[in-house]
């Protein structure tokens, strides 16, 4: 009669969560062989985890037995499994003991047990606080820079152009009086109207030129005035 215990961390030397986060947990599969010749059975109550004191080994619990409370009977070469479960809540080793005992399964009121017994070991280290970044203040939006609305230009107003008429003199002299006063009229009114259109400023020369104009037009007049006043006297 006999049976093993294994471990996917120990085999059959140690239950071993090595090292975890305070506040985390790992579990183990514990698997027991039959590996004698007899049957045996195995139930819950024939499980217990203490430390070295013989105390319940605190955060460490089995559960999910394959056996259960009422037990079941495992042939040669069979096995049975059951989870161990480690859950520190702060930092610092545990060092206990698994032990579980096998029943033979036979019509006797005090059948034959055996037991089965690892160590069981894990380390849990302190939790760290996550780290919060720094807030940065938040960023004020850019201020608009308002967009000038451009005036709009008036043209300059065109100056009045006023020409006095010559007087004085007799024969020549008055026609020459007047036509020259006529000249100096028409040119000022020219010149005015060229300042209303806005050309005056923008182009001298073509005033020059359309007071040049003017004053030939009016020495052609006073020429013919002229002649005409000599063929009268004439006649």
């Amino acid at each position: 009669m006999h049976f093993t215990i294994t471990t996917a961390s120990g085999g059959g030397s140690a239950v071993d969560f090595g090292s975890i986060t305070a506040g985390h947990s790992v579990t183990q599969k514990v698997t027991l062989t039959n590996d004698g010749t007899r049957s045996l059975t195995f139930k819950n109550s024939d499980i217990s985890i203490v430390d070295t004191a013989g105390a319940p080994l605190p955060n460490v619990a089995f559960s999910n037995s394959s056996f259960g409370d009422l037990g079941n009977v495992y042939q040669p070469e069979e096995t049975a499994t059951f989870d161990v479960t480690y859950s520190p809540t702060v930092a610092g080793a545990t060092t206990g003991i698994l032990t579980v005992i096998g029943t033979e399964f036979v019509e006797d009121p005090a059948p034959p047990r055996i037991t089965q017994s690892v160590p069981v070991t894990g380390v849990a280290t302190a939790s760290i606080p996550p780290t919060t970044p720094p807030t940065s203040p938040p960023t004020s939006p850019p201020t608009a820079t308002p967009t000038p609305t451009p005036t709009p230009s008036t043209g300059g107003s065109g100056g009045a152009g006023s020409g006095g008429a010559g007087s004085g003199g007799t024969g020549t002299s008055t026609g020459t009086g007047t036509g020259t006063g006529g000249s100096g009229g028409s040119s000022s009114s020219a010149e005015g109207q060229l300042a209303s259109t806005g050309l005056a400023t923008q182009s001298p020369v073509l005033i020059g030129a359309a007071a040049t104009s003017l004053g030939v037009a009016a020495l052609l007049l006073a020429l013919a005035y002229r002649r005409s006043v000599r063929r009268g006297r004439r006649q």
